[in-house]
């Protein structure tokens, strides 16, 4: 439409509209149909499963644990983590599982509510909203359900099929994390807020560390092996924790540190097998080879902080990269002011520098001209 691309969905069936699609009438079609409706119905469900008192209070929540979970890099469904979708269901399940009074909790009420539900959920236990511990979708997938969340709408679908032990693990430590603090006990929401959203450096965290590059010749090719790359990472991660069984976190970011290249990373607390990097560099050029050029260059090796002769160079420049979370602008005014990393402060620090003294030098020009123009008349 114009200059932007949109992708329209359809799903032949007997209802005039969405609004009065049912489960029978979805019955019996392609899973490609019945996916077309399925977020349409699911948002649909869960407006339908909360009372509209209380609409307000859980959409500032979801936008807050949403922004928790950017500053704490573990938001990426694609890459196993949290997802708006996710946080919706499972902030939807605490609404329904506490009780719903007549006057609701305030937004602070309800995201210590959520830490201190899932703090103690017997994971892999799924989340469902039937009454049921489990529901079997209509389409199944072949991988474990390590943290399932279930869709409330037909076809019932986990909506955390991409997540690995790993992901899991950390999302769990965030959320014991998140309680723990929440628990604590005279401090203020505000210093609540600001300790539970304090962003961590990924590239000081571990010791050792696992990086993808891509180097392509055309910006075509580069759209073409971000979005590969994004979706196959989890896979990387899977063969990493097979055979030492160690904690490995892709990062959430891809950079692009020049022209039509690309970084990625994971952390691995223990030394990452070398036959599973071989092996995913293999894959990876066997999944590209049908969407780019032959000439892309794929490079996929292991630094570590514990070897001095590791070249350490390769990310050594991202640690003192800021973190970035775009969802600033959603904080409610009576909430705490958004915590910045250390390392932003002394970017914005630096930044600040650079201007003044930008400011300086222009003053001092003009000064300059002004007093030749005078002593010349």
């Amino acid at each position: 439409m114009g200059s932007v691309e949109i992708d329209l969905v359809y799903c032949p069936c007997g209802a005039s509209n969405w609004e009065n699609v049912s489960e029978k009438d979805l019955r019996g079609q392609s899973e490609t149909y019945v996916r077309s409706l399925d977020g349409i119905m699911e948002a649909d469900a869960i407006f339908g499963l909360i009372p509209k008192i209380w609409w307000p209070t859980y959409a500032t929540s979801v936008r807050a644990l949403k922004f928790w979970a950017k500053t704490r890099r573990i938001y990426s469904s694609v890459m196993g983590y949290l997802s708006s979708n996710t946080i919706s269901l499972l902030l939807a399940k605490v609404i329904l599982e506490t009780g719903i009074p007549s006057k609701p909790s305030t937004a602070e009420e309800l995201v210590a509510e959520f830490f201190d539900f899932y703090s103690s959920w017997k994971w892999p236990t799924p989340v469902t909203f039937h009454g049921s511990s489990a529901l079997p979708s209509l389409f199944p997938t072949k991988t474990p359900q390590r943290m399932p969340i279930c869709s409330p709408s037909f076809p019932y679908l986990n909506r955390t099929r991409n997540m690995t032990k790993s992901t899991r693990t950390l999302i769990q430590r965030e959320i014991i994390r998140g309680n723990e603090i929440f628990s604590s006990i005279p401090v203020t929401f505000d210093e609540k807020w600001r300790s539970l959203c304090t962003a961590e450096n990924f590239f000081r965290k571990y010791p050792h560390y696992v990086k993808i590059d891509i180097m392509c010749n055309n910006e075509k090719d580069l759209r073409s092996c971000d979005g590969i790359l994004r979706s196959k990472l989890v896979n990387l991660v899977i063969d990493l924790e097979k055979p030492l069984h160690i904690l490995c976190q892709p990062y959430t970011e891809i950079h692009f540190p020049g022209s039509n290249a690309l970084e990625a990373f994971i952390g691995c607390e223990d030394l990452p097998s070398a036959e599973a990097i071989r092996l995913f560099k293999g894959k990876l050029e066997k999944w590209t080879s049908g969407f780019v050029s032959d000439d892309i260059k794929i490079e996929v090796g292991s630094v570590s902080r514990e070897n001095p002769s590791s070249d350490l160079d390769a990310f050594r420049k991202w640690e003192t990269v800021p973190i970035h979370v775009d969802d600033a602008a959603v904080f409610p005014e009576n909430w705490a002011a958004i915590p910045q990393s250390n390392d932003q402060r002394e970017c914005e620090s630096g930044n600040l520098a650079y201007s003044l003294k930008f400011v300086g030098i222009v003053c001092l020009v003009l000064g300059t001209i002004v007093g030749i123009r005078r002593y010349w008349k």
